[in-house]
C-alpha cells in the first residue's frame, strides 16, 4: 500500500506542476456505471470563484501538453503510436517500442524500434512520423544538451554517436558507449574505460576499470581495485585508495577507506580529510554512480548515525552535518528517529522528522525548529512537503507549515493523492481511493466530486484542466466534471511517466 501511494503522490506532484500541453477539445463521453449506464458524479457546491485569478493564462495545462509533441500511447496489442489532445492518432501504431519514454521527442525526433521485421530494429522519427533515419540499429541512447546519442551499428556491433539529423558526428568504433554529459563521453574499445569530446577525439585515454562522469571537475574511477578523482586533464587529484565513494558536490565527498569500518570519510577537492572514518553514512546518493552524488541543501546533509565508544548516547537514528562535518541538528546530543533530508519548496525549506523521545512526526526548518510540532503518528508523512504542504493523519489530512489543517478526508477512504493546493489555482480537489480499491475525487472537506469507478487516478493538474485516469484496465483523460478528454482506449499512455521527469 505504501509503494502504492508513494507512486500516486509522485505522479500526483508532478501533474500539478505540470506545464508542457496545449487546446482543449473535451469528449463528452460518460462513465459507465457496471450495468453499462452512463453515469457520471455530481460535482458538489464548493465555491472555486474566489480562488480563481484575475488574469488566466489563455490555454490550459491540458492544452500546452500537446503544443509541440504528439502524445504517445500503446494500444490494446501493445503497439505504441500518438495522438493529439482529441485523442485521434496522428501516427498510427505500429511501434514495438519507443525511446526515452520521459522526453521523447527532445529535438524534434524520436527513437522508435520497428515491429516488422527481426532483429526489431531502431530507425529515427521526426513529430509526422516520418523517419529520418530507417531502422537500423540494434541499441540506442537519448539526445542530451550536446545534441548527440549513441547508436550500435547493426552489423559491426559498434558504437557511434549522430546528431538529430541522423548524422554521424562520430563513426562507430567504440564497443561500450554513454551519453554526452558537459561535452565529454565514457566509452570503451574494449580495454577499459576512456573519455572523448564531441568530435570524437580521445581526451582521457586512462583505461580504467570503471569511469563516472565529471562533477564539481572531478570524476570518480576505478583503477587496479581502487576509487580515486581524476581532473579533465585525466590526472589523479585523489589517488586510488578508496572502495567506495561519492561524486563532489557543493565541493565535499563522501569516501570510504579499504581498510575502515561501517561509517564514511568526508573529504575535500583536494583529497583532505574533512572528518575521517566518521559514524555518518549518507542519507541519499548512490555510491560508485557518478549521477546521484549525496545531496546538501543549504549546507545540510542528511545522514544515517551508527553509534561508537565516543558517541553511546547518540544509538542509531538521523541527524543532519555541515560541510566541516560537524553534526548541527538535532542540536543536542539526541538524533531523529527518521527524517529524509530538507525539500526546498515555494514556501520554504522544510523536512519531516520525528521526535526521538516521542517517536511522533513533525516539520522542522534548516534552523531545526519544529515549525509543525511532532504530534502525529501511525501514518505516512509526506516527504516532500511540496509548496509547504505536509500529508498527515493516516495520508488523509493535509497541513501547511504552521500546522492549520488544510484538508480532511473522513472514512471510508483510505488515502488521498498530494494536490491539495496550487498555489496559483487552490484548485481543491483530490484523487482517492476507496476501501475497495477503486479510485475517484473528493473535495477538500471530504465530499465526493467524482465517484469511485476508476481502476487508478492521478491528481488533477494545477488549473484543474485534466486527470489521467485507468478504466476498465485502459488509461484516458477527464475534466474536472469526469467528461472524456481522451477516451480509455489505451493500455499505457505518456503521463503515466510523467512523474519521472526531473
Amino acid at each position: 500500500m505504501r509503494k502504492k501511494l508513494v507512486a500516486l503522490m509522485a505522479l500526483a506532484l508532478v501533474l500539478s506542476l505540470c506545464a508542457c500541453e496545449k487546446n482543449n477539445t473535451s469528449k463528452e463521453l460518460s462513465n459507465k456505471d457496471a450495468d453499462g449506464e452512463n453515469t457520471r458524479s455530481e460535482v458538489s457546491n464548493v465555491s472555486q470563484e474566489s480562488a480563481q485569478p484575475e488574469d488566466k493564462p489563455k490555454t490550459t495545462a491540458f492544452e500546452r501538453y500537446f503544443k509541440d509533441e504528439p502524445f504517445w500511447v500503446q494500444d490494446e496489442n501493445g503497439l505504441y503510436g500518438f495522438i493529439d489532445q482529441n485523442g485521434n492518432y496522428v501516427i498510427e501504431p505500429q511501434f514495438y517500442n519507443i525511446g526515452d519514454k520521459y522526453d521523447l521527442f527532445s529535438f524534434g525526433v524520436a527513437f522508435v524500434q520497428d515491429n516488422e521485421n527481426m532483429p526489431k530494429l531502431w530507425g529515427l522519427i521526426d513529430t509526422s512520423g516520418n523517419y529520418i533515419l530507417e531502422p537500423t540499429f540494434s541499441d540506442v541512447g537519448k539526445f542530451t544538451s550536446d545534441e548527440l546519442a549513441y547508436v550500435q551499428d547493426k552489423e559491426s556491433g559498434l558504437y557511434g554517436y549522430i546528431d538529430p539529423t541522423g548524422t554521424y558526428q562520430i563513426e562507430p568504433q567504440f564497443t561500450e558507449a554513454r551519453p554526452f554529459i558537459g561535452g565529454l563521453a565514457i566509452v570503451s574499445k574494449g580495454y577499459g574505460y576512456i573519455y572523448v569530446d564531441t568530435s570524437g577525439e580521445i581526451v582521457i585515454s586512462g583505461g580504467f576499470e570503471e569511469a563516472n562522469d565529471f562533477c564539481d571537475d572531478l570524476a570518480a574511477v576505478k583503477s587496479w581495485g581502487a576509487w580515486g578523482y581524476i581532473d579533465r586533464s585525466g590526472v589523479f587529484v585523489i589517488q586510488p585508495i578508496y572502495d567506495t565513494v561519492y561524486s563532489f558536490s557543493d565541493g565535499v565527498a563522501f569516501v570510504h577507506d579499504m581498510d575502515s569500518g561501517d561509517g564514511y570519510s568526508l573529504i575535500d577537492t583536494d583529497g583532505n580529510y574533512i572528518i575521517k572514518e566518521s559514524i555518518y553514512t549518507p542519507e541519499s546518493g548512490t555510491p560508485n554512480d557518478g549521477e546521484n552524488a549525496a545531496k546538501w541543501i543549504e549546507g545540510l546533509c542528511c545522514v544515517f548515525v551508527r553509534a561508537d565508544d565516543s558517541y553511546p548516547e547518540l544509538g542509531f537514528g538521523y541527524a543532519y552535518i555541515n560541510k566541516n562535518g560537524e553534526k548541527v541538528l538535532p542540536k543536542d546530543s539526541t538524533y531523529y528517529d527518521k527524517t529524509w533530508g530538507f525539500v526546498e519548496s515555494d514556501s520554504g525549506t522544510y523536512a519531516v522528522a520525528t521526535d526521538h523521545a516521542s517517536g511522533l512526526y513533525g516539520y522542522i526548518d534548516l534552523n531545526g525548529e519544529w515549525v509543525v510540532s511532532p504530534q502525529y503518528s501511525d501514518g505516512f508523512v509526506d516527504r516532500s512537503p511540496y509548496n509547504g504542504i505536509g500529508l498527515v493523519d493516516e495520508a488523509k489530512a493535509y497541513i501547511d507549515m504552521s500546522g492549520n489543517v488544510l484538508a480532511k478526508v473522513d472514512a471510508p477512504l483510505s488515502f488521498v493523492s498530494n494536490t491539495y493546493i496550487s498555489n496559483t489555482y487552490n484548485i481543491n480537489i483530490l484523487s482517492a481511493v476507496s476501501d475497495d480499491g477503486k479510485y475517484g475525487y473528493v473535495y477538500a472537506d471530504g465530499s465526493v466530486a467524482l465517484d469511485f469507478i476508476y481502476d487508478a487516478g492521478s491528481g488533477f493538474a494545477a488549473d484543474g484542466s485534466y486527470a489521467i485516469v485507468q478504466y476498465e484496465g485502459l488509461y484516458g483523460a477527464i475534466d474536472m466534471d469526469g467528461n472524456w478528454l481522451i477516451p480509455a482506449e489505451f493500455k499505457s499512455m505518456q503521463a503515466i511517466y510523467a512523474f519521472y521527469q526531473k
